[in-house]
């Protein structure tokens, strides 16, 4: 399978080898990946689940092979270290005893019972495999002209098969987790219906009180939850949760509540300099606003995330941002707001309820000028 090397970024941040006994293999692994720009290159066998490498091995004659001994099933990852343009191929399966059998280029998975499952729901679905071709397709079409209006139309294809693979693999996810619901292969399922938002947190909190340990107990489900339950706890009608970082102005420590003046509507803007959308809220709307409503009851305060102070303090003098900052120095923010995506820019009563935190564009002044009771133009 091919994908956009950006698809994988986060799993190639392996940090260190786990050592994979080839003596008693629990499973063996017999790939190909017949594509001449791969060959003597390296391949890796990654655990989805604890984000590290457990072995690798090389492509020669178009094969490659594996064989570990893990202690119980787990989901792993086969990727390439070579890329073929903008992508690399890797392929999902299950590490389950048995032999296994995975092509990279066909996508075809066989040879024991949750890989035949994966397979025939996840790899073979007609539906997702002309949605995925459609995304390649507009991908390509992007790339192929300089001219506005083919790259707009490209994003808009582009945007509409992902939105539709998505809820198609939510769907068929949900199959799956209900037919497997006791082994790791739901656990994985289960895991993919958060990820599409295929389940409202409620019903997510009961069903990991229930569920076995096999499933409430797998990793990047438990990441999820945690992200949900903080999402759940920071939405609109809760108040607002500190945060411990640095004042830039000053460069001291300092907290969130530091910066909220009591009495006041409080804009806050989760954002980070090398975020397009971020600085593009700033330019358009958010300085303007401090200055239009600053004497009026706005208070406005940016949050730097994922950000080097740097890079941040660079952003702020080419921007000419003139109201408070707060560097996230102990990278709270994402956890405690359950951020996955920025900008988020989140709008505060003058008692520190959240109104609003998924505000962008003109709703932003809209949503100000209601908070403080004002009428437009006045």
């Amino acid at each position: 399978m091919k994908k956009i090397i950006s698809h994988l970024l986060l799993i190639m941040l392996v940090a260190a080898y786990s050592s994979c006994g080839h003596k008693n293999a629990s499973f063996v692994i017999n790939g190909v990946l017949d594509v001449s720009a791969m060959e003597g290159t390296p391949i890796y066998l990654c655990s989805i689940e604890q984000g590290d490498t457990i072995d690798s091995s090389m492509v020669q004659n178009g094969k490659f092979h594996f064989e570990c001994n893990l202690e119980k099933p787990t989901m792993g990852r086969i990727l390439t270290a070579a890329m073929q343009g903008r992508q690399q191929f890797f392929g999902t399966l299950v590490l389950e005893s048995g032999t296994i059998y995975i092509d990279l280029v066909s996508d075809s998975l066989s040879g024991t019972p949750l890989n035949d499952i994966y397979y025939q729901s996840f790899t073979a679905d007609a539906l997702s495999n002309q949605l995925r071709s459609q995304m390649e397709q507009s991908i390509d079409l992007y790339y192929a002209s300089d001219k506005e209006e083919d790259q707009a139309k490209a994003l808009e294809i582009y945007n509409y098969a992902d939105s539709t693979y998505k809820s198609v693999q939510q769907h068929i996810s949900s199959q799956v987790y209900q037919s497997n619901s006791d082994n790791i292969l739901g656990a994985y399922a289960l895991t993919r219906v958060v990820e599409y938002d295929g389940i409202t947190f409620d019903s997510l909190d009961n069903l990991m009180k229930s569920a076995p340990a096999i499933i409430s107990g797998y990793a990047p489900l438990q990441r999820l939850y945690t992200q949900k339950l903080n999402l759940s706890n920071t939405s609109e009608g809760k108040h607002y949760v500190d945060i411990d970082g640095i004042d830039f102005a000053t460069g001291k420590p300092a907290k969130l509540s530091d910066m909220i003046i009591e009495g006041q509507v409080t804009l806050v803007d989760f954002w980070a300099s090398w975020c397009s959308p971020c600085r593009q809220e700033i330019s358009e709307n958010l300085i303007r606003l401090y200055n239009t409503y600053k004497d009026k009851g706005l208070n406005i305060i940016g949050v730097d995330v994922w950000d080097k102070p740097a890079d941040h303090q660079a952003a702020v003098e080419s921007l000419g941002v003139n109201y408070p900052q707060l560097l996230d120095s102990q990278q709270q923010a994402a956890e405690k707001y359950g951020l996955s995506f920025i900008p988020v820019i989140m709008l505060l009563d003058q008692q520190g309820t959240i109104i609003s935190r998924t505000i962008r564009g003109d709703e932003i002044e809209a949503a100000v000028i209601l908070a403080l009771g004002l009428e437009k133009n006045k």
